[in-house]
């Protein structure tokens, strides 16, 4: 980080989640849906999850000075297929009276929010979050699906800070 500083480089962590949290929950079963060994989310129903969440952000946030601290929250739905079987998420569900599992990830980003803040950082997300329902839910968006022209819009119009890293042309892996 100090080199990067030295270049004049802002190096922002990201720490993907609910999504892309495999290695985390199989480390920590206990965070994930189910009884999925390293399920691909955490489980938004478990308040164990966003203490946990919490303390390890808290842990990042003294590693990167950065003002800002990704959280993807991008693909949630290629592991979240057993969210609506799930009794700890089937509970947030009723008490807060949802009735579709993007509202519950709504939850969880928006859980998120004062974790980060709390941190003096702000929140960036994949414009995937568009998608969900409930209004705004951080502070910027990494616009990456560039077939999806319509989030730079909409995401502006919603008043986010947008980054423009479209797939195509500039993910280095294609």
């Amino acid at each position: 980080v100090e080199y990067a500083a030295g270049l004049h480089i802002e190096v922002i962590p990201e720490i993907d989640m609910p999504g892309h949290a495999s290695s985390a929950n199989r480390a920590f079963p206990s965070l994930g849906v189910g009884d999925q060994p390293g399920s691909f989310t955490y489980n938004p129903g478990k308040e164990e999850v966003y203490t946990f969440i919490a303390n390890v952000l808290k842990e990042v946030a003294a590693l990167f000075p950065s003002q800002y601290l990704h959280f993807g929250g991008d693909e949630v739905a290629l592991g979240n297929k057993s969210w609506a079987s799930d009794p700890y998420i089937k509970a947030l569900m009723e008490r807060e009276g949802f009735t579709d599992i993007k509202e519950a990830e709504a939850y969880f980003h928006k859980r998120l929010a004062p974790i980060v803040h709390s941190l003096g950082k702000k929140m960036i997300g994949w414009d995937d979050i568009l998608d969900l329902p409930g209004g705004k839910q951080g502070d910027m968006l990494t616009w990456w699906r560039h077939d999806k022209l319509n989030h730079l819009t909409e995401g502006q119009e919603q008043g986010y800070g947008m980054i423009l890293c479209p797939r195509l042309p500039l993910y280095f892996d294609f």
